[in-house]
């Protein structure tokens, strides 16, 4: 587990180390979540993680409007969750993750 304060330390940690799922910010100092979500797919369409499926990331934020829901979505985000976040809803939101990473079912939501 990794926090990151903006989308590039989020870029500079997958430089480093793959993860399977992020819990990304919409809004966010130096790179937001939507710029950092292009480059995550990017990266993916590049083949910058070889053997390894789409990143499962999921937006979450304050921004309650549909605009915000729809911009997560058409830049490749998996799920849109609005703040505050219930520990129920992230806890099954998790085993939904872990599931589909052991039977290889994440895609990717690039259109």
């Amino acid at each position: 587990t990794r926090v990151c304060d903006n989308g590039q330390i989020v870029l500079d940690q997958l430089r480093v180390c793959w993860h399977p799922f992020i819990l990304m910010d919409y809004h966010m100092p130096v790179m937001d979540g939507l710029e950092c979500t292009r480059a995550i797919r990017k990266m993916e369409r590049q083949h910058k993680f070889p053997g390894r499926p789409p990143i499962f990331i999921v937006a979450m934020t304050a921004d309650v409007t549909a605009e915000a829901k729809a911009a997560c979505m058409a830049v490749g985000m998996n799920r849109f969750m609005t703040k505050p976040i219930r520990m129920k809803q992230l806890a099954s939101l998790v085993e939904e993750v872990k599931s589909m990473i052991s039977t290889g079912g994440i895609a990717s939501n690039e259109k």
